[in-house]
């Protein structure tokens, strides 16, 4: 596991990723009252050998900055910022899985 933080919009996003890159990708979304890191712990450890994951803090959660709006946190609004942060890290085709809250945030990004 690696841990990785990034600026965006002057805003702190940090993301941790898994595997080998060479693998598929997959992206994930975790839910409302957790962060990357705890929420997906127990999964990486099965999927890390066939797998790249790369699993975002969601803004207000973990090590990345909150957003200074209410209305930034709408599922429209994370889905824009996560195309901005994805495309920011990821260079090729992935897949995208959601656990919680963040299945919904998957439906709304896809």
């Amino acid at each position: 596991m690696q841990s990785y933080k990034t600026i965006m919009d002057g805003s702190t996003v940090n993301y941790y990723e898994y595997g080998d890159k060479n693998n598929h990708t997959i992206v994930c979304f975790h839910g409302l009252a957790g962060n990357g890191y705890y929420s997906f712990t127990e999964i990486t450890v099965l999927l890390e050998n066939d797998f790249h994951l790369i699993i975002f803090d969601s803004p207000g959660h973990g090590e990345t900055s909150s957003f200074n709006n209410e209305s930034d946190y709408l599922f429209s609004k994370l889905a824009m910022w996560y195309q901005r942060m994805i495309q920011h890290v990821v260079s090729r085709p992935f897949y995208v899985m959601g656990h919680s809250w963040g299945a919904d945030l998957a439906l709304h990004y896809t």
